[in-house]
């Protein structure tokens, strides 16, 4: 990096860490959080959403028989799929997903219209960090005992790297496995969260990890937006998926 001999000492993000950690291991599916942490009000909508809508037909924007016949129920409407569905596109929502393994995190960010803030693993010393394992290898697995090891191994050589200088965070943690767990802040439109619902909700192509991610999201745009009930498809059918098993590649699915 480029030196600058005039820089100024600085207070560190994060105090340095320091002694061997027991590692903790979670249920995965029990650990998974998902809080909406912003929206539009019903009354903010209610500003635009008739207008927007009826645009098309009116000579004055906000004005005309069209827009008088929807004006009091169009925020309904739209969050229903009923009217102009680009409407959907100027409504946002931020949500906290937390308890996430880097699994997960990576799934979430293939929706690449949305905004992401997330966790760093080399700007912070991740000594402290728990790891979330499925159901099926956290409870009584003939396995549980190898598993608690190999972390425990992976995070006892983490800090004994860092501790002694002789490799950097930004190396040291690739050998940490990838059930580490995480956070993501995720910014979106409406439109664009009801498709990652219903691609998540999907059991035959995604992880249930993933099916419940989505239907907690679901359920906490529901309690603001009870309309968009109508917009979810809790059973859904792959055709992508139902067409791939018919090809050649087929073995690999």
């Amino acid at each position: 990096m480029p030196y600058n001999p005039d820089k100024k000492s600085i207070t560190k993000v994060q105090a340095k860490k320091v002694g061997a950690r027991e590692v903790i291991l979670k249920n995965h599916l029990e650990n998974l959080k998902v809080t909406l942490l912003q929206y539009a009000s019903k009354k903010e909508l209610d500003k635009y959403v008739a207008g927007w809508s009826t645009l098309t037909w009116s000579d004055i924007p906000g004005k005309g028989e069209v827009f008088d016949a929807i004006k009091n129920d169009a925020t309904s409407l739209a969050l229903k799929g009923y009217i102009l569905p680009t409407i959907l596109e100027t409504i946002g929502v931020v949500f906290l997903l937390e308890g996430l393994s880097q699994i997960d995190a990576v799934h979430i960010l293939r929706h690449r219209t949305m905004s992401f803030s997330g966790q760093s693993t080399d700007a912070r010393d991740i000594r402290d960090d728990a790891y979330v394992l499925p159901p099926e290898l956290f409870i009584d697995s003939k396995f549980k005992d190898r598993i608690k090891k190999l972390h425990q191994d992976a995070v006892n050589l983490y800090i004994d790297m860092v501790e002694n200088d002789e490799v950097s965070r930004e190396h040291a943690r690739y050998i940490c496995p990838r059930s580490a767990e995480t956070a993501l802040y995720m910014r979106g439109n409406i439109k664009d969260i009801i498709h990652l619902i219903n691609t998540r909700l999907d059991r035959q192509t995604q992880p249930m990890s993933d099916n419940i991610i989505a239907a907690k999201m679901a359920i906490e745009l529901v309690k603001v937006y009870p309309e968009l009930k109508s917009q979810f498809n809790l059973d859904p059918v792959s055709h992508f998926y139902l067409k791939s098993v018919q090809t050649p590649v087929a073995h690999a699915l």
